[in-house]
């Protein structure tokens, strides 16, 4: 082979270089800490409360209505003194309810809730925006189950441990370190999802131009 044909791959991946969507906070189009969602991921958990209340309150409904109408043996007292619940199993019904939610959303949705849905909100991989070999952006189980972990860590401090992520320069919660995921908006991860795209074709060309070039 003459040295003029001679293909030297550094060089050429060089000359053919483009901006990397694993580099992505070079990427104006993209900047993470700008994502202005800090509203809507509260709006978005708001909706997801009054959701979880709706469905507890049809919970304790069903329960009333199949202890008065299928346990016929028992008396009207007795009845009645099964379906006032306490306190404390109200809370404990609530939390039931909340985690099952959460969990479910997290997981079986692929991190979006009601509240995400309205809101246009996604949970995805803290890894994926960073990673230009990673297609999959859902959270996977064990990031599910450590979100839904740390909002009842957030429940059960009254909501204080939500207002910490006003303290963040890119609003990152606890859910979020915690399970190492992160909130964006439908329009980042479409324009992002696009750009990765056309990156990858991108690198399929470049190899394509090698191959004929060598």
């Amino acid at each position: 082979m003459k040295k003029n044909n001679v293909v030297k791959l550094v060089d050429f991946i060089n000359a053919q270089k483009i901006p990397s969507t694993s580099d992505v906070e070079e990427l104006d189009a993209f900047p993470l800490s700008k994502e202005k969602i800090i509203l809507r991921r509260m709006f978005a958990f708001l909706c997801d409360f009054v959701c979880i209340l709706t469905l507890k309150n049809m919970l304790y409904f069903s329960y009333a209505m199949f202890v008065a109408n299928f346990l016929l043996p028992l008396t009207s007292a007795q009845k009645s003194t099964m379906i006032k619940m306490g306190n404390g199993w109200e809370v404990a019904i609530f939390t039931v309810v909340f985690f099952s939610y959460f969990l479910y959303c997290n997981f079986s949705l692929g991190g979006r809730s009601l509240g995400s849905h309205l809101m246009k909100l996604n949970v995805i991989d803290e890894k994926y925006p960073f990673d230009s070999e990673q297609e999959v952006w859902q959270p996977s189980f064990m990031q599910a189950l450590k979100r839904t972990l740390a909002y009842m860590a957030c429940y059960m401090s009254f909501g204080t441990f939500f207002f910490l992520s006003l303290l963040h320069e890119e609003k990152k919660g606890i859910p979020d370190f915690f399970s190492a995921t992160r909130v964006v908006s439908d329009e980042w991860l479409k324009g992002f999802q696009a750009c990765k795209r056309v990156d990858q074709e991108q690198v399929r060309i470049n190899i394509n131009s090698l191959e004929k070039a060598a």
